[in-house]
Formats: C-alpha cells, sequence, structure tokens
C-alpha cells in the first residue's frame, strides 16, 4: 500500500510544469468568462428612453379615417421608470368626454398590475419589455364593475423619429372592438 502511494506521488511530480500552466490559464479564462456573463444576465432592463411627458397627436393618428373613437387612448402619460417598475400616469376622456386620470405601476417582469377605475372597473395590465429595451408590450384585460369579462388588447409601444414619437399599436382581440396605431409626441423629458 506505501509503494502505490509513492508511486502516486512520483506521477504527480513528473507532470510538466508547462501544461500545468497551461490548464491553469485555461480554467482561470473559462471562470472569467462565466462572471462577466453573468453579470450581463443579471443588467436590469432599462426602458429610460420612454420616460417623459407624452401628448397625443390626434391629426396623426387619424382617429376618423380609421373609425375609431378618440376616447379609446389616453390624450397624455407621463412615463417614469424607477428600478424594475414602469410608471404611466395617464390621461384619459371617457365617452362623455369627462376627464380621469389613473397610474399603473407595471413590473418588467411581467407581473400582473390591477387598477380598479373610479366606475368600479378593473384593468389588468403585464409588460413585457424587450431585452434591448427599445420596445414594450402590454397585454390588457378589462373587466366590468360587475366582474365581466368587457375587453382583451395588446399594445406594443416603440419609439420613433430618434425618441421623439412614442408609438403605441392597439390590437383587439376581439371582433367588435378597436384596433389602432397612435402616435404621441414628446412634451418634455
Amino acid at each position: 500500500m506505501i509503494e502505490k502511494e509513492i508511486d502516486y506521488q512520483t506521477i504527480i511530480h513528473q507532470i510538466d510544469m508547462e501544461n500545468n500552466k497551461a490548464i491553469r490559464f485555461l480554467l482561470s479564462a473559462i471562470i472569467s468568462l462565466l462572471v462577466i456573463s453573468g453579470a450581463f444576465a443579471q443588467q436590469p432592463i432599462v426602458l429610460a428612453a420612454f420616460n417623459g411627458r407624452w401628448e397625443i397627436d390626434m391629426k396623426k393618428t387619424g382617429f376618423e379615417q380609421v373609425r375609431v373613437p378618440d376616447w379609446i387612448l389616453p390624450r397624455s402619460f407621463e412615463i417614469r421608470q424607477k428600478k424594475e417598475v414602469l410608471r404611466i400616469d395617464s390621461k384619459w376622456y371617457d365617452e362623455e368626454m369627462t376627464q380621469h386620470y389613473y397610474t399603473e405601476y407595471l413590473a418588467l417582469d411581467g407581473t400582473s398590475n390591477e387598477l380598479i377605475l373610479e366606475d368600479g372597473s378593473k384593468r389588468v395590465v403585464s409588460l413585457k419589455p424587450n431585452s434591448q429595451g427599445t420596445n414594450f408590450v402590454l397585454s390588457v384585460h378589462t373587466f366590468k364593475s360587475n366582474g365581466d369579462q368587457d375587453r382583451d388588447f395588446t399594445e406594443t409601444w416603440a419609439l420613433e423619429d430618434d425618441g421623439k414619437t412614442l408609438t403605441i399599436d392597439r390590437k383587439a382581440q376581439q371582433a367588435n372592438d378597436y384596433s389602432i396605431k397612435a402616435y404621441y409626441n414628446i412634451i418634455s423629458k
């Protein structure tokens, strides 16, 4: 048994030191790459380009041409990202042209946010950003005050004109609902 230990130690001592250096370098490089890739993978998604106050361009949106009522979309937004949450303050008009405001806090991880509106109806919204932070999709489900499902739609929010125009491409899920592409101009950052 002692002979086997001596043989084993002899073999270890005979390993070429240059091969050892190469193996250590290779292992060091692999570990460094794993650390760097892990750091990049954990970077939060940044939607800071969307930050600012936005106002709808009624003419460019062209509600009349697509036969969509102008109360279907907010007139203006203020958007702010704070860490992993996007805050959207909206100014709306309803069918009677009564002005309303509400604020949604949307997690960038896709968690649904529920908002109870003044009339008792509810919006359930989740946000899914693309990995570059250049656009995001809102999945919206609305419910009447009695709890019945009302509308389902998706909105793709993207920037155009070097960040001066925000587009919202709204796609309705029901045949009796409205789809439209709206244009918003930046008012302030």
